[in-house]
């Protein structure tokens, strides 16, 4: 029988190579001169299977690595011999003691110096009287808190109420003199906290009567009614504040002083500025106690609550409750309105004659 010898069949079985891109036509060379060969070995190409040059990138990498793992070692070892003392000693250094001994002395002069310097802030005295400028840093602080709204109160001694005032009026018709109207006053705090101010209120009684007649009244404590302790239960930072809930406090409630709601009346004023106060519907057009304050002009608002009157002084107030805001509406602390009550020249609320409506 003859012997029949086992031959690899190109593209079927191959041997294993060293890693490495291998084309296909030099896979089928090797295999046939593998089949092929007698008594010498085939001849292999070995730069085709190997990057040589990445070889010898490891084999210097390789070497730096160990001679950085040998100085570390040896660092190691002096540190454990001289107990952590090798890193701040410096023998070189101390082997001339004239210039550390110059160096000391330069660093007393300094201490002394430092020391001195210290002492005369110590006991430093302004040529001013520290009481007047207590005050002004008082005024300087009140212009900065709102220089992010209104700027030019930095530069200008003008107050934020005059500033509004200047901005466009809410009315767009012609009406009797400002003189004329009643205006009330409201005082605002913290809950147990601090106190935040006090703003002044005109109310716009020749155009929304019925509406200004039951705010009127409520501020001035008819009936039982008052705004006295009510809570402010949104503020929308940099948009406006409602409260007036006298019956639940958290914008669910109020009633008026014509029943549980009364009908809206008209939309003549604008809400074109900060200050403006409005009535919050709390339905189809039903009004309640529930009233807003702008903090900036509206327009969304101008058809939509019933416009009854504006902020003529403390502006700066409402600046104060608009930091207290956040994102969903309700207050960081719990403001209350503190006291409330017609403003005639300072002096107490008087009793009003009850709107029939």
């Amino acid at each position: 029988m003859e012997n029949k010898t086992k031959k690899f069949k190109p593209y079927l079985k191959s041997p294993r190579y060293l890693p490495g891109q291998i084309d296909r036509d030099t896979i089928t060379h090797d295999l046939r001169n593998y089949n092929n060969h007698h008594t010498k070995p085939f001849l292999m190409n070995p730069h085709k299977y190997v990057n040589s040059q990445r070889l010898v990138n490891d084999r210097y990498r390789m070497s730096e690595i160990n001679r950085q793992n040998q100085q570390m070692i040896k660092k190691i070892n002096v540190i454990n011999r001289n107990g952590g003392w090798v890193d701040t000693f410096n023998p070189i250094a101390y082997a001339d003691k004239t210039k550390w001994r110059a160096h000391e002395l330069e660093m007393q002069e300094i201490d002394r110096n430092n020391l001195v310097t210290y002492h005369k802030i110590v006991n430093a005295k302004s040529e001013y009287d520290t009481r007047d400028l207590a005050e002004y840093w008082k005024y300087v602080v009140e212009k900065l808190k709102n220089s992010s709204k209104y700027p030019c109160i930095l530069f200008d001694k003008k107050s934020l109420d005059f500033i509004i005032r200047q901005e466009p009026s809410i009315s767009c018709i012609c009406a009797r003199l400002e003189k004329e109207r009643p205006r009330v006053f409201m005082d605002f705090r913290v809950k147990n906290g601090v106190y935040l101010g006090r703003i002044i209120i005109e109310l716009y009684n020749d155009i929304v009567p019925v509406t200004v007649q039951n705010f009127l009244s409520i501020c001035c404590k008819m009936d039982g009614l008052t705004y006295k302790n009510c809570q402010v239960h949104r503020v929308a930072p940099g948009q406006y504040i409602e409260t007036g809930d006298i019956t639940k406090g958290n914008g669910k409630g109020g009633i008026s002083i014509y029943g549980e709601t009364f009908p809206e009346e008209n939309h003549k004023l604008r809400h074109s500025k900060m200050g403006v106060l409005s009535m919050v519907s709390v339905g189809k057009k039903l009004n309640n106690s529930q009233f807003s304050i702008t903090l900036t002009a509206i327009k969304k608002f101008d058809g939509l609550r019933v416009a009854f009157g504006k902020v003529i002084k403390g502006n700066t107030t409402l600046c104060k409750m608009d930091g207290l805001g956040r994102k969903y509406g309700r207050p960081i602390a719990p403001i209350l309105i503190y006291n409330c009550g017609k403003f005639i020249n300072g002096k107490t609320p008087t009793v009003l004659r009850k709107f029939k409506y």
